[in-house]
């Protein structure tokens, strides 16, 4: 199937705006997002009596984790120091999502992640001598955004 050209009407999903929510705790938007990809695996088995031909079947499904970074601001750092007290008291899987907005601040597409755990969260590295912007990082692990089968 071909692919049409985009029309003034296609709401473009910004890679600048996205924001993060997890369980009731709403983590804000933040400046870069990596790792929302998937694996599929694959098993291989080859015929005894063809050695020319082989199955493939699914094998494992695997989630990398997600790596957001941001400035560090009084507001939305605190939420999240916040977030990462809560857990260090009652850890959780707590569930969220992930959302991509377009220039209008409209939803174009939204990742629904399962059961997801923080990794690690670092501070900014501080440098007197330097003129850079604070930022933070959060490590997130979780098992997947795909639906689940049956």
């Amino acid at each position: 199937m071909p692919m049409k050209a985009f029309s003034e009407n296609d709401h473009l999903g910004l890679a600048l705006r996205f924001e993060v929510v997890i369980d009731d705790w709403e983590l804000g938007s933040w400046s870069k997002c990596t790792g929302l990809d998937v694996s599929f695996g694959l098993c291989q088995y080859t015929e005894g009596n063809n050695p020319d031909f082989t199955w493939y079947f699914p094998g494992n499904t695997k989630y990398s984790n997600i790596t957001l970074t941001r400035a560090c601001t009084k507001e939305s750092t605190g939420v999240v120091m916040k977030w990462l007290e809560k857990q260090l008291k009652t850890p959780t899987h707590g569930n969220g999502s992930i959302t991509l907005k377009d220039a209008w601040q409209e939803e174009v597409a939204k990742w629904n992640l399962r059961r997801i755990m923080p990794l690690k969260w670092a501070g900014p590295s501080m440098d007197a001598s330097g003129s850079a912007v604070a930022t933070e990082t959060l490590e997130l692990v979780h098992e997947g955004f795909l639906p689940l089968a049956g």
